[in-house]
């Protein structure tokens, strides 16, 4: 049996050209591997022929400013990327899967993300 890694790498090899995913990811296999924030560190640097540490204070400061706006229930905007923002979820009965016993989850604000248009995977 093939593996479907290959497949699967051609693929979104010709989606990320097809909808220009831009300089922020240099290999879509480090996509297929989970990238990590190291990862993503060295392909910035890289693709924007920098030094690593500038291209980890750069993402830190991207990571904090977008953190901080959420907080405050801004959205954050990528042009060409995608949008973060901040949703509320209602409280809700749910049950506990152990006992089976109904219990009360409460409300709570969750981080929501969204594609910009072409950018669809």
């Amino acid at each position: 049996m093939k593996k479907m890694t290959n497949k699967i790498t051609i693929y979104l090899t010709f989606q990320a050209d097809l909808i220009n995913f831009g300089r922020l990811f240099t290999s879509i296999n480090l996509i297929l591997n989970n990238m990590n924030k190291q990862d993503l560190i060295n392909a910035i640097a890289k693709d924007a022929k920098v030094t690593k540490a500038t291209a980890k204070k750069s993402l830190d400061a991207i990571i904090k400013v977008t953190t901080k706006s959420l907080a405050k229930g801004q959205k954050v905007a990528l042009v060409g990327f995608g949008t973060f923002s901040v949703y509320q979820k209602k409280a809700r009965k749910g049950r506990n899967p152990q006992t089976g016993k109904e219990i009360r989850i409460p409300a709570k604000k969750v981080v929501k993300f969204r594609f910009s248009k072409g950018n669809k995977l």
